[in-house]
């Protein structure tokens, strides 16, 4: 027993040296690297990788290999995709745990424009478009009230010869006068108006307010102060509303009642919603003036933004009962979106991006003011809709011509990518 116990000891001291030896050996980093990286293959945790170490057959780890490089490969390609789509689209929208109760938002904006922009008895467009499609000189007066209502009218005057008109100071009309003095009263073709199941005076809820159809009237749109800078101009009262509280990004204050402005959604369903009676003359008809289906366009859009009835509206055609249901959608925001660059989030928060003419930034008063910027450098001048300062034109009836071929070939309408968002 003595001897056996001798032997392992003289066995233990010989594999003992032979380590010594190997430490003591010089290894070059090609053969420390070849070490380490089977050691870590035979130890490592990860399944498959330790066959690679081991002593097996040559096709085995082969297999294996194959096997760990294509796992690898989907791997990184998932992550990848999953940054790619982190860096395109870092905001995700998801649906709230509880609906918005109707009185935290407020009842849209509701723009009323008469198809009629002039009554024949005031000025008749249809007589002086026939004269000047024949050739026929204008009075200087005539001449120049035909330009502005071909403005408002939007009609195609390529093929008609504007004379240069050259009035004194004191003759030269104003456009937004003349217009508002040659519209059919507005207030006569409204009656019986309600809103939230009372009867209310429709003076006190319409505005009126100068879009790209003319002279319109607004229902619950926030006051001309709200929407643009002090340095537009304004006519008369125009746009008038009572002050608010209420903004884009923070809806209404604690403070505000039930009873604010702009006037909120306190219910749901037909009978507390806003109505009201339209009535058309018929001698009043125009149906060279505009589009050749006479009645009234809507537009519905929240209290914040301009109006832009031309392109999006409903109509409301002459002997017809006309419903609309709206179905509001809210969009909520985390402050924690607000430290991404707008590049990455493809949207900018109203306060975020400085307009001209415009308080807030929002996407379609965005376009209103390229729109603008693009006829001003062009024509030299502005539509009689579009927002302007002091010391900038209001196009004439020679540059009619020059405000259509700039709509035709302005910045607008967008294109927006796929992966484009808006908050």
């Amino acid at each position: 027993m003595e001897r056996k116990m001798n032997l392992g000891k003289l066995d233990f001291d010989i594999d003992e040296e032979e380590r010594r030896q190997k430490e003591q050996k010089h290894y070059t980093w090609v053969e420390n690297c070849k070490y380490y990286i089977l050691e870590y293959c035979r130890e490592g945790s990860l399944h498959g990788l330790k066959y690679l170490g081991q002593k097996r057959t040559f096709a085995e780890k082969i297999w294996w290999a194959i096997s760990m490089i294509v796992s690898l490969y989907i791997c990184t390609k998932l992550v990848l995709n999953a940054y790619q789509k982190w860096q395109n689209t870092p905001v995700i929208v998801s649906f709230a745990t509880k609906d918005t109760p109707n009185w935290m938002i407020p009842f849209p904006a509701v723009t009323i424009c008469p198809e009629i922009k002039a009554v024949p008895s005031k000025y008749n467009y249809t007589h002086f478009l026939g004269l000047k499609m024949k050739g026929e000189t204008l009075s200087p007066i005539d001449e120049e009230r035909f330009g502005y209502l071909s403005l408002a009218c939007r009609r195609n005057t390529k093929h008609i010869d504007f004379a240069q008109v050259r009035l004194n100071s004191g003759q030269k009309e104003d456009i937004y006068s003349f217009l508002d003095w040659v519209q059919p009263d507005f207030f006569s073709t409204i009656s019986h108006c309600q809103y939230m199941g009372y009867e209310e005076n429709c003076t006190d809820l319409f505005t009126p307010i100068i879009t790209d159809e003319g002279i319109c009237y607004s229902f619950n749109i926030l006051d001309r102060s709200q929407i643009f800078k002090p340095t537009v101009e304004h006519y008369k009262d125009f746009h008038r509303a009572k002050p608010s509280n209420w903004s884009i990004e923070n809806g209404y204050s604690l403070d505000d009642t039930a009873i604010t402005y702009p006037r909120r959604a306190l219910y749901a369903g037909a009978i507390f919603s806003l109505e009201g009676v339209l009535t058309v003359k018929d001698e009043d008809l125009d149906y060279s003036c505009g589009s050749s289906i006479q009645g009234f366009k809507v537009e519905i859009s929240h209290p914040g933004r301009l109006p832009r009835v031309r392109q999006q509206h409903f109509r409301i055609p002459l002997d017809q009962v006309v419903v609309a249901a709206i179905n509001p959608s809210i969009t909520t925001t985390a402050n924690a979106i607000k430290r991404y660059p707008p590049k990455k989030r493809n949207c900018y928060f109203p306060n975020e991006k400085q307009l001209r003419y415009f308080v807030n930034y929002t996407q379609m008063d965005c376009q209103i003011e390229c729109k603008t910027n693009h006829t001003l450098k062009r024509c030299g001048c502005v539509d009689f809709y579009m927002p302007r300062e002091h010391d900038v034109q209001v196009c004439a009836e020679e540059r009619i011509n020059c405000i259509f071929e700039s709509e035709r070939n302005t910045c607008l309408p967008f294109k927006f990518t796929s992966k484009a968002t808006s908050l």
